[in-house]
């Protein structure tokens, strides 16, 4: 991340600090407290288990079902406790680039690979 308020999504000014070391959840939290709003009212708020919104909180977005579903969950809690979705979800997928990044495994669809790395051909309809 590149330091941004996580509040407004710009360059830190005073009051608001750089947010490198702090994660997403983290993030979250820290304005859902500022903004006085408890897991329970969030939760209301965007229709997200009060389950989600905490395990989201502690950064573990293994129940969200997806990352998919994680970037929207981000966006509604983020928007529900008055704070800047976009850089957050940036956040959250450079955190989940990473180790593609650093030389792992091609993501999906990345190719034309099909089970344990065979090549498909088209697809015959006979």
């Amino acid at each position: 991340m590149t330091g941004a308020c996580p509040k407004t999504g710009q360059a830190p000014q005073d009051g608001c600090e750089g947010r490198r070391g702090v994660s997403v959840g983290e993030v979250l939290a820290g304005a859902r407290d500022e903004a006085g709003l408890t897991v329970a009212q969030v939760s209301e708020q965007t229709r997200i288990r009060q389950t989600i919104i905490r395990e989201i909180e502690g950064d573990d977005f293994s129940a969200c079902g997806g990352d998919f579903y994680a970037r929207g969950h981000i966006r509604s809690i983020a928007r529900a406790v008055g704070t800047d979705p976009e850089p957050l979800v940036a956040e959250y997928d450079s955190a989940r680039r990473a180790p593609d990044a650093a030389g792992g495994e091609p993501g999906p669809g990345s190719g034309n690979a099909g089970p344990a790395g065979r090549r498909r051909g088209p697809l015959r309809w006979w």
